[in-house]
């Protein structure tokens, strides 16, 4: 199986399991249902750049990686909050002077490191 197939499913899987675990740290928005769908989505472009990332820099090593990913989440976040497409509840933790949840700031970095340790890419 090519590399970027690997890489794809196993962040899509720990994304999704990501997604469901923190998305309390969310308002609710839509119905219940509406939120499954959002999740699956949300995993899936989660997967597809942590996918385009890696293959990306995988030449420079996993720190550019885990550098890029934060880089991008928290700009992603900035423009999510902007927009109102999502907002947090009050036990969401932020980061500091930058005002992003941790949660999701994160949450690329660790599941694109958690994919490449599990299959040693």
């Amino acid at each position: 199986m090519k590399v970027y197939k690997i890489i794809f499913i196993t962040a899509l899987i720990l994304n999704l399991i990501w997604e469901y675990l923190h998305f309390g740290l969310y308002r609710a928005i839509h119905p219940i249902v509406t939120q499954s769908y959002s999740l699956f989505l949300a995993s899936l472009w989660d997967a597809s750049w942590i996918t385009v990332i890696f293959l990306l820099t995988r030449r420079f090593g996993l720190g550019v990686f885990i550098f890029i990913t934060l880089v991008f989440s928290v700009v992603v976040e900035w423009s999510a909050l902007y927009l109102n497409f999502w907002q947090y509840e009050d036990t969401m933790p932020l980061v500091p002077l930058l005002g992003t949840g941790l949660s999701p700031t994160i949450q690329l970095a660790v599941t694109g490191y958690l994919t490449e340790k599990i299959f040693k890419l």
